[in-house]
C-alpha cells in the first residue's frame, strides 16, 4: 500500500546547445498530475529477494586463468581470481558447462556426475565452490538437460543395446519422419538425423530427434525414468554445494510435431514440475533460464512464479541499449524498456538483463566507443529487472578475437588480465585457442586498472554508487522523465531514497541541462554519484539538488551521470502493490 508523504513537483528544464553556437530555448516540462502523484507515494516490497542488489558472471572457464600452465583456464584459476571478482560485486558467478566433453563448448556432455578434467578434479570445484561461498559469491552451473553427446554411454546403449535400459532414453523412429523445420534457427540442421555411427547397430539406419547438432542427440523428456535421472542429476550437484543452475535451450523439452518443437504446453509442465522438486530439495535455490527469444515467449515461462527464478532478457541490449546509442534518441527504446516493466503478464524483474553472452556475441564488438560502453554497464546496473549479468570481460570492453578460428570461439576467447604475453592469462607457452588479437593486451584488467577514466575503473566506482542505494535495487520503483533528444532521463525510488539518471545521447554535441528539482528533493541529503566523465564535478552537483533544488549541468557528448539522495526523515512504509 502507498502512504503520502509529501508533495512533489518536478520541473525538468532541459537547454539543448546546438552546433553552431545557436541556443534553442529553454523547454520547461512539468509533471502532470499523474507524475506528482507518483513522487508523492512510497514504494516498497515485502521481503525483497536477495539477488536485489547482486550482479551475475558468466564464465567460460576455458578462458577465464589458466592456473597451471598448460593453456587452458580452470577452476583453481577461478579461485585465484574470486578476490577479483567481489571487487566488481559480483554476487553470482555461473559456468558454462563443467562436465567431460570432446567438444572446447562442453555442450555435449559425457558424463553429468564429472568434471572435465581439464578444468581440474572434482575437489579443484568443491573448493572453488567453498571459497566463493566465502566471499558471498554463490556458484551456478549450466544444466545442459536437453540433449547428450553421441558419444555419451547412454545413447551408444540405447543405439546398439536391444535390450538396454535406455531403449527409450532418445527420440527414435525407424521410419523417416521427413524434413522438420529447426526450430532453433539453424535453418540447415536437420532435426531428424540417419544413425550410422556404428556399422551393425542395432538402430543402424534408424532416425533420431537432434535439434542443435546431429552429434547431441535429444533425451526423451517424456520417458519418466530420465526426467528422474535428471532429478537425480540436480540433487548431486546441490548436495555438492552448488547454489543454482543456469537452464540451457529451456525451450525445447518436448517436440510434438514439426510446427509444436518449441514452447510446447508438455514444456510448460515439465518445468513446473521440475523447479517444483528443485525448491523442494533447495527452497532458496536460484535458477535463470536461456529462453531465447523475446519477453512475448519469456512471459509464458512465469506462470505466477511457478517456475524459474528469472529468464533472460535478449531484447534488453538489441532493443533497448544498442538503440539508443546508435541513434541517439531515447523515445522508442525507452518505451520498449516502459512496456517491461509494465506489463501485467510477468513482473520485470523475471527478466535478466545482459548486454553480451557466449551465443549473441560480446557487446564489445557491437559497440567499440568506450564513452558508450559506459552509458550501457550504467544501464545495465541502474534500470528495472532481475539479476544484471556480466560475461565475462564485459567490465573492460573485451570485444571478440577476430584470430580465434575454432568453432565460435571468438565470443569466447581467453580473458585479458595483464599487458603480458598472452595477456596473463597463463604463466605457459600457449593457450587453447592456438591464435589471440595480441593488441587485445591493451584494454586488460592491469591496464586499465592504472587509468583513473577506464571502463573498469568507472565500473567499479558504479557499483559502489549502486551498493550504497536501495533506490537503485533491481526491484525499485521507475519512471522515464519526460525529455528532448538527446537526453535521456529516468528515476527510481525505493522507500526514502532516490537516484536520478541522465544521459546525453549525442555523439558530437555537448548539452546544458538545467535541473529545477526544488519541489521535490525537500529535506534530503546527497548521498553519492557518478559521471562517466572524470572531469565533471558530480558531487558539487548533487550536494547543490540536495540543499537548494536547483543545478546546471553542461553533459559531454556521450555522458551519463547518476545521483543518489536520501531523505533526512526516515518514513515508516508498507509493501507497494506494484
Amino acid at each position: 500500500m502507498h502512504r503520502k508523504i509529501m508533495f512533489f513537483i518536478l520541473f525538468l528544464t532541459v537547454s539543448l546547445s546546438f552546433a553552431f553556437g545557436q541556443e534553442q530555448g529553454v523547454e520547461k516540462l512539468k509533471v502532470s498530475d499523474k507524475d506528482s502523484k507518483w513522487w508523492n507515494e512510497v514504494f516498497t516490497i515485502k521481503n525483497p529477494p536477495d539477488w536485489a542488489k547482486g550482479i551475475g558472471y558468466e564464465i567460460f572457464v576455458r578462458s577465464f586463468y589458466d592456473s597451471n600452465g598448460d593453456g587452458i583456464g580452470d577452476f583453481n584459476g577461478i579461485t585465484e581470481k574470486l578476490d577479483y571478482l567481489k571487487s566488481l560485486g559480483v554476487t553470482h558467478i555461473w559456468l558454462m558447462p563443467i562436465h567431460p566433453s570432446k567438444n572446447y563448448h562442453g555442450y555435449d556432455v559425457l558424463d553429468y556426475y564429472a568434471v572435465n578434467p581439464q578444468y581440474g578434479t572434482m575437489e579443484d570445484f568443491e573448493n572453488l565452490v567453498k571459497e566463493a561461498h566465502k566471499r558471498g559469491i554463490k556458484v551456478l552451473i549450466d544444466f545442459v538437460y536437453n540433449h547428450t553427446s553421441k558419444d555419451h554411454p547412454w545413447f551408444i546403449d540405447s543405439a546398439t543395446n536391444e535390450n538396454s535400459k535406455y531403449k527409450d532414453w532418445y527420440v527414435w523412429t525407424n521410419v523417416d519422419p521427413g524434413d522438420w523445420p529447426n526450430p532453433t534457427g539453424q535453418s540447415k540442421q536437420r532435426v531428424w538425423n540417419k544413425f550410422n555411427f556404428i556399422k551393425g547397430a542395432y538402430r543402424e539406419g534408424w532416425y533420431f530427434y537432434s535439434a542443435f547438432n546431429f552429434t547431441i542427440p535429444d533425451l526423451n523428456l517424456e520417458n519418466p525414468e530420465v526426467i528422474k535421472e535428471l532429478k537425480n542429476i540436480a540433487k548431486f550437484w546441490i548436495d555438492k554445494g552448488v547454489d543454482g543452475f543456469r537452464i540451457d535451450a529451456a525451450r525445447f523439452v518436448t517436440a510434438k510435431g514439426p510446427d509444436a518443437q518449441a514452447d510446447t504446453p508438455e514444456t510448460i509442465a515439465f518445468w513446473k514440475d521440475f523447479m517444483g522438486y528443485l525448491k523442494k530439495v533447495k527452497p532458496d535455490i536460484y535458477v535463470v533460464a536461456e529462453i531465447f527469444a523475446g519477453p512475448d515467449i519469456v512471459q509464458k515461462y512465469y506462470q505466477g512464479g511457478t517456475t524459474f527464478t528469472h529468464g533472460f532478457n535478449f531484447e534488453f541490449s538489441t532493443s533497448f541499449v544498442i538503440p539508443l546509442l546508435v541513434a541517439s534518441k531515447a523515445k522508442v527504446p525507452s518505451a520498449k524498456m516502459l512496456s517491461w516493466y509494465n506489463s501485467k503478464a510477468f513482473p520485470i524483474t523475471f527478466l535478466v538483463p545482459f548486454l553480451s553472452n557466449h551465443d549473441v556475441g560480446r557487446f564489445g564488438t557491437k559497440i567499440r566507443s568506450e564513452d558508450s560502453h559506459k552509458i550501457a554497464l550504467t544501464l545495465l546496473l541502474t534500470t528495472p529487472g532481475g539479476l544484471p549479468f556480466l560475461y565475462y570481460g564485459d567490465e573492460i570492453g573485451l570485444p571478440e578475437d577476430s584470430k580465434v578460428i575454432i568453432g565460435d570461439g571468438e565470443m569466447r576467447s581467453i580473458m585479458m588480465w595483464t599487458d603480458e604475453p598472452f595477456g596473463g592469462f597463463t604463466k605457459g607457452t600457449r593457450i587453447w585457442h592456438a591464435r589471440f588479437d595480441t593488441n587485445l593486451v591493451k584494454i586488460s584488467v592491469k591496464v586499465q586498472e592504472n587509468n583513473p577514466n577506464s571502463i573498469l575503473n568507472y565500473y567499479r566506482k558504479l557499483v559502489e554508487v549502486r551498493s550504497s542505494s536501495k533506490a537503485l535495487s533491481q526491484v525499485a520503483d521507475f519512471k522515464v522523465l519526460e525529455t528532448s533528444d538527446p537526453i535521456l532521463a529516468y528515476t527510481r525510488k525505493y522507500e526514502d531514497e532516490y537516484a536520478i539518471i541522465i544521459c546525453n545521447l549525442s555523439k558530437r554535441d555537448p548539452k546544458d541541462v538545467v535541473l529545477d528539482l526544488r519541489e521535490v528533493l525537500k529535506d534530503v541529503k546527497y548521498n553519492k554519484g557518478i559521471s562517466s566523465s572524470i572531469d565533471t564535478d558530480v558531487n558539487s552537483i548533487g550536494q547543490k539538488l540536495a540543499s537548494t533544488g536547483q543545478a546546471e549541468i553542461t553533459l559531454k557528448p556521450k555522458e551519463i551521470i547518476t545521483l543518489t539522495f536520501k531523505s533526512n526523515k526516515p518514513v515508516k512504509t508498507e509493501p507497494s502493490k506494484k
